[in-house]
């Protein structure tokens, strides 16, 4: 394996590398201070997992189309004000938006709101390139739902807890591993055992906060080779899922609080969040692209990185970088660099490239 990293503070800054790009943007929450102080008291903890340990109620957040340009934000519009919208895909019959535990499928016919009740914290969507199907990550609950469309019917599911990660990130009082299930009969097997067990009978009214999850996943993506790109937030992994057998195989390791892993080019990207690195792999070369010596992060964070997620732009990379509110865009083969600044207010969530023609979307939807 060939390792090689690249310092983006060393890359030539530029304004004219990329072009127009134009974006659609989920915005989590309009207090990103808010957010970064709960981000910071759960770093601080002892047990060392990262998130909250009690069900947080949702806030509003929007969905926002923006144009950017020559090193700033020449086009600017809030399409829509909704429950803390996380996931977003596009295709050119549909627009995916996930609002808390909510899907909302846009498209020429009007709007639809798809629900379950094993929908909980959707992070991820993702539709296939025949628009036949919708790939969504139930972070809440630990799994992945594929949809159909236009219908928005399951036909496929896959439960950490059920494929090897029933572990959950807490320990019992006693420093005790707790398992988590949907399932009575495995519930009666390990109390049988004596093991500490979180048994989720009623997905309506159980809930599991970030930090007892078992894998947090994140996001899940369609990969070039029909598997499934799943990243486990707390095992700090990206996994290649084969949806027929179930089976899980790491494709990126080492990571930090994860997001975004998905196919760039040829190779597997994904975004090392807490640590401040982008990583693509292509075969048996890992390239790594760290953020921690860019300009522009507040001295009160310290050695904190906080880089959101990151999506593939033709050969380039555009990153969100929370800490230091810009989007950062880069060319990893001509070392080109830019930072765009944005809202500072805004806690960014995820983006895709392409905009909002051809569909209705209004402020009054939401």
């Amino acid at each position: 394996m060939v390792n090689l990293t690249s310092d983006l503070n060393q890359y030539k800054r530029d304004r004219e590398f990329y072009g127009e790009i134009p974006l659609l943007v989920t915005i989590k929450s309009f207090d990103l201070v808010e957010i970064r102080k709960r981000y910071l008291e759960s770093k601080n903890r002892k047990d060392g997992v990262t998130g909250s340990l009690k069900r947080r109620e949702p806030g509003m957040g929007g969905v926002a189309s923006l144009r950017i340009s020559k090193g700033s934000i020449q086009a600017q519009n809030m399409l829509i004000r909704m429950k803390e919208p996380r996931g977003i895909c596009r295709s050119e019959n549909y627009l995916g938006i996930s609002s808390d535990s909510d899907l909302i499928l846009f498209s020429k016919e009007g709007r639809r709101v798809i629900s379950d009740p094993w929908f909980s914290y959707i992070h991820t969507l993702d539709i296939n390139d025949s628009e036949s199907e919708l790939m969504l990550s139930s972070s809440g609950f630990d799994c992945v739902f594929r949809l159909s469309l236009p219908n928005g019917n399951k036909d496929w599911e896959w439960y950490a807890w059920e494929n090897g990660f029933p572990t959950s990130q807490t320990r019992g009082e006693n420093g005790e591993e707790i398992l988590i299930t949907r399932s009575e009969q495995q519930r009666s097997i390990w109390e049988s055992d004596g093991k500490e067990v979180i048994f989720i009978r009623d997905p309506n009214r159980d809930h599991l906060p970030t930090a007892k999850r078992t894998a947090f996943i994140n996001s899940a993506h369609y990969a070039n080779s029909g598997q499934i790109l799943l990243t486990f937030f707390h095992l700090g992994q990206v996994m290649s899922l084969d949806p027929e057998t179930g089976k899980t195989e790491p494709m990126i390791q080492g990571l930090k609080n994860p997001h975004g892993g998905r196919a760039y080019n040829s190779g597997v990207m994904a975004t090392s969040t807490a640590d401040g690195r982008v990583i693509i792999k292509a075969g048996e070369t890992v390239s790594q692209y760290r953020f921690s010596n860019l300009p522009g992060k507040p001295d009160s964070l310290g050695g904190m990185e906080w880089v959101q997620n990151s999506v593939p732009c033709g050969g380039l990379v555009i990153s969100i970088d929370s800490n230091r509110n810009c989007f950062v865009i880069f060319d990893p083969e001509k070392k080109l660099l830019d930072m765009v600044p944005y809202d500072p207010n805004w806690a960014l969530q995820d983006m895709i490239i392409g905009d909002d023609s051809g569909l209705d979307i209004s402020l009054s939807s939401g």
